[in-house]
């Protein structure tokens, strides 16, 4: 068990209080977090003020930080920077913590790992084609919604690339580095938050995530049709989804959407692959925090 205010849970948002506030009464049931054992810090890359306000006026146990607005990998570098613990917890905004979720994560933690990862769970289900939820019940996924890093670790490493445009592989990307750098990894089952599904979005708006998948390729070794691989492998995915499901409204609205996705990458392919073919992978600087 590590000791006290050695945990610093970072929740980076945008545009979302609802969801968040479900993810701070959560874990505003332990007195963990309430008390200031454990630091909670909300990065926040809202435009708006409904966030800041909604932690001034009901959780003064949070600390609210502006986020940088450069997109997610950056908010969640920026909170990280904040965090006073030696460990950083992140956690998404759309996530509700089990019960006893800070204690379970301050028990596990100990000297003999660098990076833990979580279980999520969907307790509704995901019965649509067009609704997902990143479910991680047994681990290796390591997903930004519920993973915990040695903070001089996490910094060697450089965080989170932030050239990916969008909340999407750059987690699984970082996991990749990891690895590499021959760290330590350890599962814990009890420490789960539940990520209620969401809808997917459509057309255009899904396929232009994809780039951030060219992006991961790029960085890990891939150099021919990157691009057009990438695009085969999510058709065949989203056909098995609408298969797996019962036939119904949003099984057309998901064909419709495969559809609008391949007009619009077809004007895509060749700029991505020109934008991205020289990339390279962030390397650590100096010795490693664990000798």
């Amino acid at each position: 068990m590590i000791a006290p205010h050695t945990l610093s849970v970072v929740i980076p948002t945008y545009e979302r209080p609802e969801t968040l506030q479900a993810c701070l009464d959560a874990l505003g049931r332990e007195p963990f977090a309430r008390d200031g054992v454990v630091e909670v810090i909300v990065t926040d890359d809202s435009r708006s003020e409904r966030t800041k306000l909604l932690i001034a006026n009901a959780y003064p146990w949070v600390r609210w930080r502006a986020g940088p607005r450069r997109g997610p990998a950056a908010n969640r570098n920026a909170g990280a920077r904040a965090a006073r613990g030696a460990w950083v917890l992140f956690v998404d905004d759309d996530c509700v913590p089990v019960a006893d979720f800070l204690s379970t994560w301050v028990a596990a933690i100990g000297p003999e790992v660098e990076m833990y990862e979580g279980a999520i769970h969907c307790a509704d289900g995901v019965r649509s084609p067009m609704m997902w939820s990143p479910i991680n019940p047994t681990g290796g996924c390591f997903w930004s919604a519920n993973v915990c890093y040695r903070g001089d670790c996490f910094e060697w490493l450089g965080g989170f690339d932030e050239r990916f445009p969008f909340a999407h592989m750059e987690d699984t990307e970082f996991r990749e580095r990891f690895r590499r750098a021959g760290l330590r990894e350890r599962f814990v089952a009890e420490a789960a938050v539940d990520h209620p599904p969401r809808r997917l979005k459509f057309g255009a708006a899904y396929a232009a995530m994809l780039e951030s998948e060219v992006l991961y390729r790029f960085l890990h070794g891939d150099r021919d049709a990157v691009t057009r691989r990438v695009w085969r492998g999510q058709l065949r995915g989203q056909l098995v989804r609408i298969w797996r499901y019962p036939w119904q409204r949003d099984s057309l609205v998901a064909l419709a959407s495969i559809v609008a996705q391949a007009w619009w990458l077809r004007g895509r392919a060749k700029l991505w692959e020109a934008r991205w073919r020289t990339v390279r992978s962030i390397v650590p600087h100096g010795p490693s925090p664990t000798g």
